[in-house]
C-alpha cells in the first residue's frame, strides 16, 4: 500500500509539493510507531524533520533503479526505503560481520529476501565501476579519519553513476577534529565536508548541503552539526 501510494506522489515534479511532505508526514509517523516496537524505547521526539527523514527523502527525491548503502550496519535504511521502492534494487555493505549477520536475520522475518547485504571495507569496494545509479551513507565517515575518508569518497565515486547521498557531521571551517564519543565506545570526527569533497574528487561536482529541521539525534554533538549532503557529478 506505502509503496503504490509512493509512486503516485513521486510522480509529481515538485518534491516540495505539499502532496510529497503529506506523504512522508505519514510515513515517518507510521514508522515512528514500528521503531519504538522494533526497539523495545520510547521515542521521544518526532521522527518527521529528523536526520534519517531528511536523508531518506533526499534519496528519494530522485529517481534511480540501483542503490548502495556502505557503512549500513543491519540495514536500518534499507529496511525503511524496502516500503517505498523495490527491494531488488537495494544493497548494503559493511565490514562488521555481526551486523550484517542481524541485517540478514531481520530480512529473513520480514520476508524481504531480494536485500543483498555485502561484507566489505568502505576504502576498498569489491565492485565494478557504475555499479549503482545512488550510492549512500549514513553516519560513516565520523569513524573514519582524513585518509580513509578520501579513500572512500572516491570508492563510492567510482562505483557511483552520478549521485552519492551522505549524512553526517559538519562543522564550517573545521577541516579536521576528533573528540571522545558518549556513547560509540571510542573517538569521531567531524569535518568541514565541502573541503573534504573538494580534496576528494577530481571531477567536476555539485553539492547540496540539507539542514535537520528536527534533530532527533541528542548525543555525540549531532542536534547541532547533522547535515545531508546530496554531491551530484
Amino acid at each position: 500500500m506505502l509503496r503504490s501510494l509512493f509512486k503516485i506522489v513521486a510522480k509529481f515534479p515538485n518534491k516540495k509539493s505539499l502532496l510529497w511532505k503529506a506523504f512522508f508526514y505519514l510515513f515517518w509517523k507510521l514508522e515512528e510507531r514500528e521503531e519504538e516496537r522494533n526497539l523495545g524505547i520510547p521515542v521521544s521526539l518526532p521522527i518527521s524533520g529528523s536526520e534519517r527523514a531528511v536523508f531518506i527523502e533526499t534519496i528519494l527525491s530522485k529517481d534511480f533503479t540501483s542503490l548502495l548503502d556502505v557503512g549500513t550496519a543491519y540495514g536500518q535504511n534499507l529496511f525503511i526505503l524496502s516500503k517505498l521502492v523495490d527491494p531488488k534494487i537495494l544493497y548494503g555493505s559493511d565490514l562488521n560481520t555481526n551486523r550484517l549477520l542481524s541485517g540478514k536475520q531481520i530480512a529473513e522475518d520480514k520476508r524481504l529476501t531480494s536485500i543483498n547485504f555485502l561484507s566489505t571495507n568502505a576504502c576498498s569496494l569489491p565492485l565494478s565501476d557504475k555499479s549503482f545509479d545512488i550510492v549512500t551513507a549514513s553516519a560513516l565517515f565520523l569513524y573514519l579519519d582524513r585518509a580513509d575518508s578520501i579513500l572512500a569518497l572516491r570508492e563510492m565515486f567510482r562505483v557511483s553513476t552520478g549521485r552519492i547521498v551522505l549524512l553526517e557531521q559538519h562543522v564550517s571551517g573545521e577541516r579536521e577534529v576528533c573528540l571522545e564519543g558518549e556513547v560509540t565506545g571510542g573517538s569521531f570526527w567531524i569535518r568541514d565536508y565541502h573541503l573534504l569533497f573538494k580534496e576528494a574528487f577530481s571531477s567536476k561536482f555539485e553539492v547540496l548541503e540539507y539542514r535537520i529541521p528536527n534533530p532527533r539525534w541528542q548525543i555525540e554533538r549531532w542536534e547541532n552539526t547533522g547535515r545531508v549532503f546530496e554531491i551530484l557529478f
